[in-house]
C-alpha cells in the first residue's frame, strides 16, 4: 500500500476510533461510572500514554512558560468544558444527534474566525456554513419523538467550546508539536476533572467492575489511538486531506448508534446529517483555499 492510500486508511481509522466515544460513554454509565470519573479516568490515563509516546518519539519535551500556561488553560479549562458538554449530551439525547450537533463546529471556526481574525468571508465559507446549520435544523425539527432539550443544549456547548478551543490553539500550535500538545493538554484536562470532581463529589471509583473495559475502550482505541493514527495520517496526507476525510466521524458515529441503540432517524433527518457532514467539508476545504501557510499547524490538532 503506497503512503497516499496509508494516509487515507489512517485517517478513516482515526474518525472511526473518535466515533466510537459515545458508544462507549454510554456502556460505562449503565455500568454506575460518572462524568467526572469518567473524564478523569480517561484524560490522565491518556495524557501519560501520550507523553510516553512523545517523549519516546521526540526526545526531551520542553515548554516555554507562556507556552505551558496557554496549555494548561486549553486543558483544564476549555477541553474540560468541551468535554463536560460532550459527554453530558449523551446521557440525554441519541448518540447519532449529539455527534452531528458538535460536528457544526466547523462552521461556528468559519464565522468566529471572519470576526476575529479578519479571515475573508469567501461566498463558498458562507454557502458552507448556510448548509451545515440547515442541516442542523432538519436534524432537530424533524424528529417523530420529544428530544431533551438538555442535550440538545450540551451538544450545542460542546461545540461552540471546542470552535473556541481550536481557535485559541492555532498561534500554541505554531510552537510546539501537536503530538506534544495534545499529551500535556490531556493531562491538563484531568486535573480540571479531578478538581470539578473532588468539589462536587462526582468522582468516586466503586463503580461496577463490568465498566473497566468500557473505559478502557475510551482511553484506548477512542484517545490515544484515534490520535495516533490522525498524526500519522496528517503526515503522510497533509492537513487539508485528513482534515476533509476526519468528517467521517459523524457518519460513522451515525451508523454505529444506529447499529447498536437503535437509534432511528427520518428520511428528512438523515437529509440534515448529510448536510451537516457536506458543510463541514465544504468549511475544512473553503477555508484552505484562504488559508496562508502559517496556519497549517492549526488544522494538525483535532480531538483530545
Amino acid at each position: 500500500m503506497n503512503h497516499y492510500y496509508q494516509g487515507i486508511v489512517m485517517v478513516l481509522i482515526s474518525a472511526l476510533g473518535f466515533s466510537l466515544m459515545p458508544t462507549f460513554a454510554k456502556f460505562a454509565y449503565a455500568n454506575g461510572v460518572t462524568i467526572s470519573t469518567l473524564l478523569f479516568i480517561r484524560f490522565f490515563l491518556a495524557g501519560l500514554l501520550l507523553f510516553i509516546w512523545a517523549a519516546f518519539k521526540s526526545g526531551k519535551i520542553r515548554f516555554t512558560p507562556k507556552d505551558l500556561c496557554g496549555l494548561f488553560f486549553l486543558g483544564a479549562v476549555c477541553y474540560t468544558l468541551q468535554s463536560g458538554f460532550y459527554f453530558s449530551a449523551v446521557k440525554y439525547i441519541p448518540a447519532s444527534l449529539t455527534v452531528v450537533i458538535v460536528y457544526t463546529h466547523p462552521a461556528i471556526i468559519a464565522a468566529a474566525s471572519s470576526l476575529i481574525d479578519h479571515e475573508p468571508l469567501t461566498k463558498k465559507i458562507i454557502a458552507s456554513v448556510t448548509v451545515s446549520f440547515i442541516g442542523l435544523i432538519l436534524m432537530l425539527g424533524t424528529t417523530t419523538e420529544n428530544i431533551n432539550g438538555a442535550g440538545i443544549l450540551f451538544a450545542l456547548g460542546a461545540s461552540v467550546v471546542y470552535a473556541a478551543y481550536v481557535i485559541l490553539s492555532n498561534k500554541i500550535l505554531k510552537r510546539v508539536p501537536p503530538l506534544v500538545a495534545s499529551a500535556y493538554i490531556a493531562l491538563s484536562a484531568s486535573a480540571g476533572w479531578l478538581i470539578w470532581g473532588l468539589s462536587t463529589k462526582g468522582i468516586q471509583f466503586r463503580f461496577q467492575s463490568e465498566a473497566w473495559p468500557w473505559i478502557l475502550g475510551l482511553v484506548i482505541l477512542s484517545t490515544v489511538f484515534a490520535m495516533l493514527t490522525f498524526f500519522r495520517g496528517l503526515e503522510l496526507l497533509g492537513p487539508t486531506k485528513a482534515t476533509i476525510l476526519s468528517t467521517a466521524e459523524p457518519l460513522f458515529g451515525v451508523i454505529i448508534a444506529i447499529l447498536l441503540f437503535h437509534d432511528h432517524l427520518t428520511l428528512l433527518q438523515l437529509g440534515g446529517a448529510a448536510g451537516v457532514i457536506s458543510g463541514a467539508v465544504m468549511v475544512v476545504y473553503a477555508r484552505e483555499e484562504v488559508k496562508s501557510p502559517q496556519e497549517d499547524a492549526a488544522s494538525c490538532q483535532q480531538h483530545t
